[in-house]
């Protein structure tokens, strides 16, 4: 409450019956004098310093702030665990690395390893009586310490404080640099200001490590037929708290009808000041709200290696006394701290599940602008520190009134597409085609952003069954889209500044070249540049060839379109790039029962040739990735008298070679796709062993050995990882004929062997289907009565409303809009020209002269060159 604030009188009203609120500012830390051997923050310690290697106050702590020079816990970077404090790191100009900002509770991270002068200035004045452009005599208000005057009411303030004198070395063990920490406060009403004066006081107290919302994620919208698109990344998700670590909860997206969202702050605190916004729903009223459903129990990673171990402590959250790696997520419903001295508790969501796309159908109108804002927010913690969110900025420039985004903030006005919009396309049947390998799963892509299809582009799915994370590769099944049609980037470099090329996860490959736009001369990787093929940056060489011009250079490259992906289970959170959403379901190895078949009588054979364990419980099953044909020579029921096969001693198939001596069998196996050669055996039930006294009987094993089995098999034995194992039900039919095939499938995962690709056509326009489209051409609202909803609001204080319109829907890309009177009198041309992205044209209702037109009928023609024309009748009503 230490803090000096203002506010209009009477409270809460101002020029033109607009609100106005409180302003305070409030004094956080002042420059420290660590040489002049006085104790001047009263606080027992002389000389205190942020730089000079020592814990002053002793508060740094191993369990709790041994956590590296980036002062994020489990990241096992510089410093972390060793024992002892890490000091941060500090630019040439003065400032702190916010990447290497060191450990908490010592050094730079330490305000209170600071001897601060403090605050020893204060005077406040009426603004006419004096000007803080006179030097000379704001200098002497700084030097007479605290004034305590009185200002009469209905006065306008000013006022100014200080900290001095102070001294700025140009080198030494002080820097050139003092900090001031000031704190400038906005609140709805007093209690909202002291608040948030008291929110801030913590933050400084608590050293700048306070708990802090998760990254921005960045936002697209798509406008539709009465329905707007979002889709966004995942950035968020991966962020990481200075305090909490990672504790990423979910996303909510707001809408509203006004850039400052002002119209959905309606969640007030106990108190009656709005704090919260109203989140968007669904038609039945559910929230757009989707947080993480399932989450490990949390443990203690003594070892750091990010993964839970035996022996580590952990929370058991469902008390069923083990440690789980997938619980229903227990941050859920409402958070279970308030806000201080709010009385409201933030709601964390239901256990949706995380999605990275919605499409928002609910009361959308065509015409009407909208602004949308998608938030990321974490879960706080369980006893002091509640849930935060995002910001969702949109700036209005004071000056043109031009609306600035922040990257999770978007504004779209929903509508259909052009008359005449043809969609794209893949220009396969099946979207994507499967060239090469044998994986069985399921890779589909679908169109999220229409518009941003590009025209004739190949890409290719490539799998790999590695992964890098940083300089480490392990084994890991993944998979990237990579752009094979080359793209082209134009830059101009300065100096040797990083420029960014416009995409990342280049490929040096055959592709790769850079050249001068205007002559094109070529330039050579390392010696004329560097480029930084992961972050798509590239600079200029000291001494290389570029150094004499700043271009403008080309670059010709291929690049991951998507970046490697381990979702392998139909997850949406793939990056859409050029408007495509790629999804991925892989298999895993097994039997595919669906994919089981026959010939010749044999009916309901899924059911029939369900895999059995075999009785030798020394068999270890082992099932490699192959399909089988099984195809029955004999007949089941041919046998001699000594109750053999008849004409059943070899196996007619070039690609197996049978054991000699074994069991005689009436069938002959071939393996789909495979020249290996292989040797058939069989287990008999009798004597459980393998043997060459008994013939082979349905529900019997049936090996299949590939070279590197020992032959013949030991009695008791384990079957390796290079044997497969089909072993026929033993409810299959006796009356099996001669020629009777069984088709035996596995379900397959994807490997490094699996290749995909496919080719996009761009959206398109075409004249014959505007043609057939002139009947949708239509205005409105009709008739315009009085006021239209999708009229835009007019920022101006005291206004009531913005300037009038209706607009023209379903037109074709280009035509004349000429407005007529009743009585045939020309009222207005328009001139519509757009791309197909949308078929709207606007009317202010102003005719020829900018005046406004009066009530009536009217009647406007469209003529549309090579499509045709339209002729529309409206009524604008007082």
């Amino acid at each position: 409450r230490n803090l000096v604030y203002l506010w209009d009188n009477p409270p809460g009203v101002g020029e033109l019956g607009l609100k106005t609120h409180y302003t305070g500012c409030k004094f956080l830390e002042s420059p420290g004098n660590p040489n002049d051997t006085k104790d001047n923050d009263g606080d027992g310690l002389v000389n205190e310093s942020q730089t000079n290697l020592i814990d002053d106050d002793g508060d740094w702590r191993v369990a709790s702030d041994d956590v590296g020079i980036d002062g994020v816990p489990e990241t096992n970077d510089f410093g972390e665990k060793d024992g002892m404090p890490t000091h941060g790191v500090k630019f040439a100009d003065g400032t702190v690395d916010p990447l290497r900002p060191g450990e908490p509770n010592y050094e730079l991270t330490d305000l209170d390893e600071s001897d601060q002068i403090g605050l020893t200035s204060f005077r406040s004045w009426r603004w006419t009586e004096r000007r803080l452009r006179d030097d000379d005599q704001t200098l002497n208000i700084l030097d007479s310490g605290f004034v305590d005057n009185s200002i009469p009411n209905f006065s306008d303030v000013i006022f100014l404080y200080g900290s001095g004198r102070i001294r700025l070395n140009k080198s030494g063990t002080d820097g050139s640099i003092k900090r001031f920490s000031i704190a400038l406060l906005m609140g709805a009403d007093l209690n909202d200001l002291l608040t948030s004066a008291q929110t801030v006081q913590l933050i400084y107290n608590q050293n700048y490590q306070f708990y802090r919302p998760p990254d921005k994620p960045t936002v697209h919208a798509v406008p539709g037929d009465k329905k707007v698109t979002l889709y966004w990344d995942d950035i968020a998700e991966s962020s990481v708290d200075p305090v909490a670590g990672k504790d990423f909860e979910g996303y909510v997206i707001y809408r509203s009808t006004d850039p400052q969202f002002s119209d959905i702050n309606t969640v007030t605190d106990g108190k009656g000041t709005p704090i919260l916004y109203e989140a968007l729903k669904n038609g039945v009223g559910t929230e757009a709200r989707f947080d993480i459903a399932v989450r490990n129990e949390p443990f203690t990673d003594i070892n750091a290696n990010g993964k839970y171990e035996t022996g580590e402590p952990y929370n058991d959250v469902n008390l069923n006394g083990k440690w789980d790696a997938s619980i229903e997520d227990y941050w859920k419903g409402y958070s279970p701290v308030p806000y201080g001295n709010r009385g409201v508790q933030y709601y964390l969501g239901d256990n949706t599940g995380l999605v990275h796309m919605y499409i928002d159908s609910n009361n959308v109108i065509n015409g009407q602008t909208y602004y949308y804002a998608v938030v990321a927010y974490d879960h706080g913690d369980s006893t002091k520190v509640p849930p935060t969110e995002t910001t969702k900025r949109i700036n209005i420039d004071p000056i043109t009134s031009q609306l600035v985004f922040d990257v999770n903030t978007v504004r779209v006005v929903p509508g259909p597409r052009a008359s005449g919009y043809i969609p794209p396309k893949f220009n396969s049947v099946n979207g994507v085609d499967h060239i090469v390998g044998v994986g069985t799963g399921k890779v589909s892509a679908t169109f999220v952003d229409d518009l941003a299809v590009k025209d004739k582009i190949d890409y290719s799915i490539i799998f790999s069954d590695t992964i890098r994370t940083g300089n480490q590769k392990r084994a890991l099944v993944n998979y990237s889209v990579l752009k094979i049609t080359p793209t082209e980037s134009e830059v101009t470099l300065f100096d040797t500044n990083n420029v960014k090329i416009g995409n990342a996860h280049i490929l040096k490959d055959d592709v790769f070249r850079v050249t001068h736009a205007a002559t094109g001369q070529s330039y050579v990787d390392s010696i004329d540049f560097v480029i930084d093929t992961a972050l798509g940056y590239i600079r200029k060489t000291i001494s290389g060839g570029m150094a004499g011009s700043n271009g403008p250079y080309k670059i010709r490259y291929r690049y991951l379109a998507q970046p490697p992906s381990i979702l392998l289970d139909n997850e949406e959170a793939n990056p859409v790039f050029d408007g495509i959403k790629l999804f991925v379901k892989n298999d895993l190895l097994s039997l595919d029962y669906l994919g089981f078949s026959s010939s010749t009588g044999l009916t309901n054979i899924a059911d029939k040739l369900q895999p059995k364990q075999s009785p030798n419980s020394n068999i270890t099953l082992q099932l490699l990735p192959k399909d089988v044909v099984i195809e029955f020579t004999i007949a089941l029921s041919d046998t001699d008298a000594t109750g053999q096969y008849i004409n059943a001693n070899t196996l007619d198939s070039a690609k197996i070679v049978l054991s000699s001596g074994y069991v005689k069998v009436p069938f002959k196996v071939k393996i789909l796709n495979d020249t290996s050669k292989f040797t058939l055996l069989v287990y008999n039930e009798l004597t459980k062993k393998y043997t060459k006294k008994f013939r082979w009987d349905p529900g019997e094993d049936i090996f299949l050995a590939y070279p590197g089995t020992p032959i013949p098999l030991p009695s008791k034995f384990t079957i390796h990882q290079n044997l497969s194992i089909n072993r026929l039900s033993d409810t299959l039919p006796a009356n099996i004929i001669a020629g009777t095939k069984i088709h035996i499938t596995t379900k397959k995962p994807f490997t490094s062997e699996d290749f995909f690709t496919f080719t996009t056509q761009s959206a398109k326009y075409n004249p014959s289907v505007a043609a057939m489209g002139l009947d949708k051409i239509k205005v409105v609202p009709n008739p315009y009565v009085a006021v239209n909803e999708i009229e835009p609001t007019d920022r101006l204080p005291g206004t009531t409303r913005g300037s009038r319109r209706i607009y023209f829907e379903h037109l074709p890309p280009k035509c004349t809009i000429r407005i007529y009177t009743i009585a045939g009198e020309l009222v207005k041309e328009i001139h519509h020209s757009t791309g197909i992205d949308n078929g709207r044209e606007y009317w202010d209702l102003l005719n020829r002269d900018n005046l406004g037109v009066a009530y009536g009928v009217y009647i406007a023609h469209i003529d549309a060159p090579g499509v045709g024309e339209r002729i529309l009748k409206f009524a604008l009503i007082k």
